[in-house]
């Protein structure tokens, strides 16, 4: 199931960029973001060196290939989008503060937002494996946006949470809440 996850986001991704050249705009800026905190949504890879056998750390390896990146985070955030969510929080308000992944993980949360016109909406749903691992779940996303248009509040499985962002324009959680 995680290889039709992938598969079916290269499709997404491509319509997107065809249809919304800010979005794949945006997967540029969060990979340039990932190499500069050695981050991706897989992991903080300070280590990992060898990435699909092309001899580069993934973060780096991304900008070569970037509709992989964006296909690769879909295997992550397919098996289970809210333990996903809490881990980037977690390493967002660390002593880390690294950010490259909650915005990645924003990015789907906008994709799939978008209506038959490519126009973002105050709804979005993420596909997740569980609980059986053998069959897509469809998990509800409520939000609201800014002035910006961007991702103010998500609420999602009974949790909520709100986004601020940096004079680069980069998600950080501001609070959370059930």
């Amino acid at each position: 199931m995680l290889t039709v996850a992938h598969e079916v986001t290269h499709y997404l991704d491509a319509t997107i960029a065809r249809k919304r050249p800010d979005y794949a705009d945006r997967v540029q800026r969060l990979i340039e973001l990932g190499i500069r905190e050695h981050s991706n949504i897989r992991a903080i890879d300070t280590k990992m060196q060898n990435f699909g056998g092309s001899g580069q750390p993934a973060y780096d390896w991304f900008r070569h290939v970037p509709q992989e990146m964006v296909a690769t985070a879909a295997n992550v955030v397919s098996v289970d989008p809210l333990t996903v969510l809490e881990w980037c929080k977690a390493i967002a308000q660390g002593s880390n503060g690294v950010v490259g992944p909650l915005n990645h993980f924003l990015w789907f949360v906008d994709a799939y937002s978008l209506d038959k016109d490519f126009r973002e909406t105050d709804k979005s749903f993420l596909l997740t494996l569980q609980p059986t691992g053998s069959r897509f779940a469809r998990i509800d996303c409520q939000l609201t946006r800014n002035t910006d248009g961007r991702i103010a509040t998500l609420s999602m499985s009974g949790k909520q949470f709100r986004f601020s962002y940096d004079k680069d324009g980069f998600a950080h959680i501001s609070e959370t809440g059930a």
